[in-house]
């Protein structure tokens, strides 16, 4: 996260789930530090579902952009076995937040680069939310 993010000091990923025909796994929260990658897909919560949630595009564009903020919906992309059927589409929904917290001091915040990576010392955080609903 250090090389892509340089001025960002902590990312936290929150996931609440919808499942529209039974109860909802309970909600996931998760902190990134600079030592981690900056990988934002997040594995299904059933365990007999072979999808994910591939935020990486959302995270990235909403922090590149110098947002701090990003909510929105991204559907499961797996399979699963329900009610004896299997191979039916998983259909769960994940409400995900994301929140960029900067290095304190007065290179922080920043703005993007050309290359889309943020950069010390370039402005002001906008605070802009980024809504996004991911199939």
């Amino acid at each position: 996260m250090r090389n892509a993010f340089p001025v960002v000091s902590r990312i936290v990923v929150e996931l609440t789930f919808e499942d529209p025909e039974s109860a909802a796994p309970a909600a996931q929260s998760h902190a990134l530090y600079p030592p981690a990658r900056a990988f934002f897909e997040f594995p299904c919560p059933y365990a007999n579902c072979d999808g994910k949630f591939d935020l990486g595009t959302v995270a990235k564009r909403a922090i590149s952009h110098s947002s701090s903020h990003a909510t929105g919906t991204a559907e499961c992309s797996g399979v699963r076995t329900r009610d004896g059927v299997t191979q039916r589409a998983c259909g769960i929904r994940a409400v995900y937040t994301i929140t960029a917290e900067y290095d304190a001091g007065p290179e922080a915040p920043a703005e993007p680069t050309a290359a889309g990576y943020l950069r010390r010392g370039a402005g002001t955080a906008s605070g802009t939310r980024v809504k996004s609903t991911m199939k």
